[in-house]
């Protein structure tokens, strides 16, 4: 990202977490479903003073313990603003899009 705006970049990528029995989880909703909430949410977080850029990739259907769920990056003025915006965007995808999540165990 070459923007002159644009004085720090935070990034933080989710695994399935091998709690006890847990051996995958499952997201079983559209691909449309999960796009229009990324979208959603990274257009709704850009709007912050000092955000450039939201980008939010995730992953659909089954996920077995080790692969990634979702990435996040942020990118913007200050690091203050650059991580609550971060924070923020995990939650938000956490709230929205993970209802659809199902643990599968052994």
């Amino acid at each position: 990202m070459s923007d002159p705006r644009i004085g720090g970049i935070a990034t933080f990528t989710g695994f399935v977490r091998g709690d006890p029995g847990v051996i995958a989880v499952e997201f079983d909703c559209s691909d449309a479903f999960i796009e229009g909430k990324l979208n959603e949410i990274a257009e709704d977080l850009k709007k912050r003073e000092g955000i450039v850029e939201v980008k939010i990739e995730h992953n659909r259907g089954r996920l077995n313990v080790g692969e990634q769920i979702a990435h996040f990056v942020v990118a913007g003025a200050h690091r203050e603003e650059i991580l609550s915006t971060l924070a923020d965007a995990i939650d938000r995808v956490k709230e929205q899009v993970h209802v659809s999540m199902r643990e599968i165990r052994a």
